[in-house]
């Protein structure tokens, strides 16, 4: 229980493998801390043990099924061509973090850190995540909080949604990561 699994949308079926690991330790640290390079067996996978947890980002050279992120990018109200940039998507980077012996908290901290370090790549255009598609510099903009006295990317984390209907404005969110300390659920809670 417990994992995560993103996706960074891309505009080609590129990546720079070398790249994302080289930056991942420049901007974060973060180093693989197992000796099995044997399960890396071509360019499109990265598989890192990182203290009791396992990254793995892959390349897929095909979209998203199903339209899913084009359908997620409509809860994007900050982001106006959210959903033209989704639909354009060619390819996407796979993020996932796995690990029964973690904690949420620090799955958490890992999953945002790699995903923001795939915003960095050169065809990245989109993170889908927690039910939207946010902007890459947004993502990485709220990762680097991180950095600073232990703060947490909530708003990677948390995405507040609006809608209307017959009541009114109302809000709902979308969440990567339930944290046991806190739980929040809001069912139509109108806005005044």
């Amino acid at each position: 229980m417990g994992e995560f699994a993103g996706s960074v949308l891309l505009s080609a079926a590129q990546w720079d493998k070398e790249q994302f690991i080289r930056d991942l330790y420049e901007q974060w640290g973060i180093v693989d801390q197992g000796s099995d390079k044997s399960e890396e067996d071509d360019d499109t996978t990265v598989l890192m043990q990182v203290d009791d947890m396992r990254l793995v980002v892959s390349l897929f050279d095909f979209r998203i099924p199903d339209n899913e992120a084009e359908l997620n990018a409509e809860n994007n109200y900050m982001w106006p061509e959210a959903v033209e940039v989704a639909g354009a998507h060619q390819a996407h980077i796979m993020v996932a973090v796995l690990g029964e012996e973690s904690s949420l908290l620090e799955k958490g901290k890992l999953f945002t850190k790699a995903l923001a370090v795939c915003c960095k790549q050169e065809y990245a255009t989109g993170v889908f995540t927690s039910g939207v598609v946010f902007e890459p510099r947004f993502y990485e903009g709220f990762a680097e909080m991180m950095k600073e006295e232990d703060r947490l990317p909530i708003y990677n984390w948390i995405w507040f949604g609006l809608y209307h209907n017959e009541c009114g404005m109302n809000h709902h969110l979308h969440h990567v990561i339930q944290i046991k300390l806190v739980h929040l659920y809001l069912l139509h809670d109108y806005i005044k």
